[in-house]
């Protein structure tokens, strides 16, 4: 995967303050950054990000989220938190007609990507590309 990249201004008197305040030195804090989801979004549609993530409301069925690295947009569906149904949020399933309807006159969204990998995240996701 293509990692993604964070820069940052070393201030070595802020790195001791926070070392003493925290007990935890910088390098350490810093890998909390790794994020595996964004890792996959970012080889997924070849863009580094750093991405915005945007939950979207007005859905009852699924978590939907803009994703946004600079004028570029994708949104990644999965399952609600208190799904009830793992059939009625198959993220597979609605790749899988999404991309089937993709080359018919039906306006869709191209589907991009899916995931269910437990190293990247707790429930299957599924990428696609924005249309406004």
């Amino acid at each position: 995967m293509t990692p993604i990249t964070y820069h940052f201004s070393w201030d070595p008197e802020k790195a001791e303050a926070n070392r003493r305040k925290h007990d935890v030195n910088f390098e350490a804090a810093a890998t909390v950054l790794a994020d595996p989801l964004a890792a996959w979004v970012a080889e997924t549609v070849g863009v580094a990000g750093p991405f915005l993530a945007t939950p979207l409301s007005g859905g009852n069925s699924n978590d939907t989220t803009m994703l946004t690295a600079g004028t570029q947009r994708w949104i990644i569906r999965r399952p609600p938190v208190t799904s009830t149904s793992s059939t009625a949020n198959d993220r597979a399933r609605e790749g899988r007609v999404l991309t089937a309807l993709a080359d018919r006159l039906v306006p869709t969204p191209r589907a991009l990507g899916y995931t269910a990998d437990r190293a990247l995240t707790t429930v299957p996701c599924l990428l696609l590309e924005h249309r406004p």
